[in-house]
């Protein structure tokens, strides 16, 4: 019998180890329709490794909501009313609204449970056809394999099946968000450095990246000039019918009544709530998530962080606040509707909930 010597069978073990490892990561990833890749930087590494199971059930601060303590569903209306069963949910995300501190959330949600995927896909927030986004949309949740939670930058899509996804999103208060949108793209993060974050998105006519907001307007560049950038939540809202991104009127009625299709619009101030509702509405998705976002919390906060910013002068807030009055008088009306659902849901009238 022929007998290795010491040192080949370390590297002997050493392969074997390495090829199990590497074993082990594909089946995970063949398990997950390939989700674990959206993990990509050392981020969100970090939040992903340092998970605790709870094998058992999702303990979650907010218990589920009853009926008995709802008014009567309207007609149509899907505000906030309960999902009782675990279905597709389709997350609209809205840039610079905290929607990656929500995907965390669910990548802590799906590494203590695995009770559903998440998915990306690509930026849809352009007018497109209705017909080529109802087909995309089709092929997309007919190829996933589980309840999946899907999230990108989009624009809403009436889908009238019972079976259809759940709609979930958050807004911010515009001016803000349009003020943290600017300086990220030319100061990026520590999810997102600023090399990148030109690359992909910024034109021959955008600010430079040493301008200011007060420069851009005075400069008339292209990124504060142009409505698309004043326009974004009613346009996103409205959907991809040709009038959304041509009249502002049309867009804003269509973007109230698509609201009342969305399980729930949450805000980014009001981030925690947003969890709670939503854990306390859909629990067999969210369920766990308002424990695991108090875990993540720091870390998502300082990671999302824009690098610089910069006030703009008085005179430069009434210039936005005026191109973006649309935005702004959604923004208030699906406010008062989060406000109100709260309020209904006894969200903050106890010590966890």
């Amino acid at each position: 019998m022929m007998v290795l010597g010491r040192s080949r069978q370390k590297r002997l073990f050493l392969w074997l180890l390495i090829l199990a490892v590497v074993a082990l990561i594909i089946v995970k990833i063949a398990s997950t329709g390939g989700s674990l890749l959206r993990i990509q930087n050392r981020h969100r590494h970090n939040l992903y490794d340092n998970i605790e199971y709870f094998p058992d059930k999702k303990p979650t601060l907010c218990a589920p909501v009853l009926d008995k303590d709802l008014e009567p569903a309207k007609p149509g209306v899907k505000y906030g009313r309960p999902v009782r069963q675990l279905k597709h949910v389709m997350y609209t995300s809205v840039p610079k609204c905290g929607s990656r501190s929500l995907i965390w959330v669910m990548w802590e949600i799906y590494g203590h449970y695995n009770s559903s995927d998440i998915k990306d896909f690509e930026y849809r927030l352009n007018a497109s056809p209705v017909e080529k986004e109802k087909a995309f949309l089709n092929k997309l949740l007919n190829q996933a394999e589980r309840p999946t939670f899907f999230h990108a930058h989009h624009r809403f899509l009436n889908y009238e099946e019972e079976d259809g996804p759940v709609y979930v999103s958050i807004l911010r208060e515009p001016v803000s968000r349009f003020i943290s949108w600017y300086y990220f793209m030319r100061h990026g993060d520590a999810d997102m450095n600023d090399t990148a974050a030109l690359q992909e998105m910024l034109g021959r006519n955008s600010a430079l990246p040493n301008e200011t907001i007060d420069d851009c307007i005075k400069n008339k560049r292209e990124d504060c000039t142009g409505d698309y950038y004043y326009t974004l939540n009613i346009n996103i809202f409205c959907g991809y019918d040709t009038r959304c991104s041509k009249d502002k009127t049309f867009a804003l009625r269509e973007a109230k009544k698509n609201l009342d299709k969305y399980m729930v619009v949450g805000l980014m101030e009001e981030f925690e709530d947003t969890v709670r509702v939503l854990e306390k509405l859909m629990p067999s998705m969210f369920g766990g998530g308002a424990i695991l976002y108090k875990k993540i919390m720091a870390d998502s906060v300082n990671i999302s962080k824009t690098k610089f910013k910069k006030t703009p002068s008085a005179e430069t807030l009434d210039i936005l606040k005026s191109r973006m009055k649309e935005d702004i008088e959604f923004y208030e009306y699906a406010k008062q509707k989060f406000h109100e659902l709260k309020y209904a849901l006894k969200i903050g009238t106890t010590r966890n909930c």
